[in-house]
């Protein structure tokens, strides 16, 4: 079994050019092989509108998850769009799973 987590780390590329209220979401799901999934965690953030003002998000999840060769997880980004100006920090996204017991 595992804990699943993940960080976020999104911000503002330019100075007052962002929408107010700009929402990123980074969604985690668990699908086994029958392509049934389920929600384990989602992270969001809201981007200021100061340039280079990063806004980093982490979390876990709050159960186990079982995971085999069988199944998979899978990460989903939304709300980067193009002309909102927002800047994914890509060596600051990241998800994966810690192995509780055996």
């Amino acid at each position: 079994m595992y804990f699943v987590y993940a960080k976020l780390t999104v911000s503002c590329a330019v100075l007052n050019q962002c929408k107010n209220s700009s929402l990123v979401k980074l969604d985690i799901t668990h699908c086994s092989e029958n392509d049934d999934c389920f929600p384990i965690l989602s992270i969001k953030v809201r981007v200021p509108q100061v340039e280079q003002q990063r806004q980093v998000a982490f979390d876990y999840s709050s159960t186990l998850v079982q995971i085999s060769s069988k199944n998979l997880i899978r990460a989903k980004i939304e709300g980067l769009k193009q002309g909102d100006n927002l800047m994914p920090d890509i060596d600051n996204i990241y998800f994966g799973a810690i192995l509780i017991g055996s």
